[in-house]
């Protein structure tokens, strides 16, 4: 709205309308203005550059990303209402889901364990009781023992010598019975002994599979063999022993043979270091001339000199050496 001075005598004339104290303070410090805002639909470029039309949106580096295939166990319906799931949805059923099926698998195999193990157990049971059944009707066998009749019998008595021979029969084929039954318990519990050690071994070699795939591997496995071997022998393990080595032992070999590996390093490390020490031991002593200054090398050597008298004059020779040691190691004369 503009302000007409109206001048005495004469017509009203336009008068620019003046701004207020603020709106000039804003101005001046701030470049704020008074501009109108752009009509709906016009853009404002400032500085008259243009945004660029190729940069790309969150949702179109979303869509760049490949899809989330759908967990393999749902049916054709879950798995089509997948797809139509956001990315970050999908990510986090994806996820879920696999966890799920982790947990899962792993209380799978822990039952599948415990089942064999309780087959393992019920079978061994089985078969020690099967073994003393065998026992028992072999003893039961040997109770069945009747002398033949006397063949004199048969004239003097024939009516006792049918007696003796039908007693006799009789007793033959319990006898005969007996021990068919502890024939066929003990080999009963030679089939479950044998079933209990093939399951056995199927779960040493999944051990090993799991723990120590080296071992196994038909590449690596005969030298890996041949060096635990050597570790066993060296520390007392008899031939009888190692060859009935379980996967504990074995893996228990292979520690040992790190920790002794371990030890031959470093005492190969200090025999070369002590063989350094007896080195420098046998150089000739370095002196300085009077008035000459001594450089930093010189100043090492004649110190290392000194430490060395003081090391060959102490009554305990090992622990002077290696001081002597310490201290040349310390002073850069050992690198």
């Amino acid at each position: 709205m503009t302000q007409e001075a109206t001048p005495v005598g004469g017509e009203a004339t336009p008068v620019e309308p003046t701004k207020d104290y603020f709106t000039e303070l804003a101005e001046q410090e701030f470049g704020v203005t008074d501009e109108e805002e752009p009509a709906e639909g016009e853009q404002a470029q400032p500085d008259g550059t243009e945004e660029a039309d190729d940069e790309p949106t969150l949702e179109e580096e979303v869509d760049d990303l490949p899809p989330i295939e759908a967990p393999v166990s749902w049916d054709a319906e879950a798995k089509e209402l997948f797809k139509n799931l956001p990315r970050e949805a999908q990510e986090i059923v994806a996820k879920r889901e696999g966890e799920r099926e982790r947990f899962v698998q792993q209380k799978s195999q822990e039952a599948a364990q415990a089942e064999k193990k309780a087959v393992q157990q019920a079978q061994a049971e089985l078969a020690q009781l099967n073994a003393a059944y065998a026992q028992h009707y072999q003893e039961i066998a040997s109770q069945f023992e009747v002398a033949e009749p006397d063949p004199m019998l048969q004239v003097t008595d024939p009516v006792a010598y049918a007696q003796q021979l039908r007693a006799v029969q009789q007793a033959n084929a319990q006898r005969s019975k007996a021990q068919q039954a502890a024939q066929q318990h003990f080999q009963q519990a030679q089939a479950l002994a044998q079933q209990a050690e093939q399951a056995n071994y199927a779960e040493q070699h999944r051990i090993i599979v799991d723990s120590f795939p080296e071992y196994a591997d038909p590449t690596t496995g005969p030298e890996l063999q041949r060096k635990l071997t050597a570790v066993a022998k060296r520390i007392g393990y008899t031939d009888e022993l190692i060859g009935q080595a379980r996967a504990q032992d074995i893996l228990a070999m292979r520690a040992v043979a790190e920790a002794i590996e371990k030890a031959d390093k470093y005492d190969a490390l200090q025999k070369t270091k002590m063989a350094n020490v007896r080195a420098a031991k046998g150089k000739p002593p370095v002196s300085a001339r009077p008035g000459v200054s001594q450089g930093p090398d010189q100043l090492r050597a004649r110190t290392a000199q000194a430490a060395l008298d003081t090391a060959l004059s102490s009554k305990n020779r090992d622990v002077s050496g290696a001081a002597f040691y310490q201290y040349l190691e310390k002073t850069g004369q050992i690198k």
